[in-house]
């Protein structure tokens, strides 16, 4: 190719004409040619087939799920510890020192998660807001942070009924909050002859006239990490608690109308305080 431009330029600078002759190609010269256009085809072909060869082998990957609501972040980040939960409590605060909190209902369908709106509300927690995740003391005045399960209720009605699992109380009723005590963080009959140190479950400011036991810290009983984590009755909006949540008893009342053992009921709690993102686990 070089040798016809060349010569073509030289024709162009000797001569006033404007057409020029062509330059043989040699046999040698054609068929070196056509050895590199059949290379190049092969090697292209060639390319083409391992290509589709890995594309074939390599497994088709979903992107995954974004989380678009409130409760999709919840369930998206912690779907292992909600498991088989059907009804699911939130409460949270957006400052973890705050006292005043904010209840979120949803229940589980064919169909996904949906707010119960009626049942959602304020909610008061501990006087010194949440603990942070693993670090609830005994007597420090915070509210847990985690998801936990609620199985049991109690309520100084006899006649008062849920589809929980019920805890019968007397004036002698009390849940051990001493963490020396071999029942610590459990419930038994006070008596003069075995006395233990606790909460009655019976009360007359009516905290108590409606509860939901919140299982925390019920199943290996670790002293000195809190006992008694109730979810009751406010005394007033924004009075704080020893480190339960407490609502408006109208409130609870619908609450207990709404909640079932058999729909494996849990309550998620803790701050928004880190990016409006919960903490509530390893």
């Amino acid at each position: 190719m070089v040798i016809v431009i060349t010569q073509m330029v030289l024709s162009c600078c000797t001569s006033s004409k404007k057409t020029t002759e062509a330059v043989p190609v040699t046999t040698e010269e054609q068929a070196a040619t056509d050895t590199i256009v059949t290379a190049d085809t092969i090697v292209a072909d060639t390319l083409v087939e391992v290509l589709d060869t890995i594309a074939e082998q390599e497994p088709v990957v979903e992107e995954p799920k974004v989380p678009v609501t409130f409760i999709d972040s919840i369930t998206f980040q912690y779907d292992s510890l909600i498991g088989d939960c059907q009804q699911l409590l939130v409460v949270y605060n957006t400052q973890a020192a705050s006292i005043v909190s904010e209840l979120k209902v949803y229940e589980k369908g064919d169909e996904g998660w949906t707010a119960v709106d009626s049942l959602c509300g304020p909610c008061n927690i501990g006087r010194k807001g949440f603990a942070a995740y693993g670090k609830k003391a005994e007597g420090d005045g915070k509210s847990p942070t985690g998801i936990f399960t609620i199985t049991h209720y109690f309520s100084r009605f006899p006649s008062f009924t849920a589809k929980l699992e019920k805890i019968k109380v007397t004036q002698n009723t009390v849940w051990v909050d001493d963490p020396k005590d071999k029942l610590y963080n459990t419930y038994c009959e006070q008596s003069t002859t075995h006395p233990h140190k606790g909460e009655r479950l019976i009360r007359k400011d009516g905290q108590y006239d409606y509860v939901m036991v919140i299982n925390y810290n019920t199943e290996e009983r670790k002293p000195y990490k809190g006992s008694a984590i109730f979810f009751h009755v406010w005394t007033r909006p924004g009075g704080g608690t020893a480190g339960c949540v407490a609502v408006e008893k109208q409130h609870i009342r619908k609450i207990f109308n709404w909640i079932d053992a058999e729909k494996h009921p849990k309550i998620v709690m803790g701050s928004l305080e880190n990016n409006g993102i919960f903490t509530i686990g390893e």
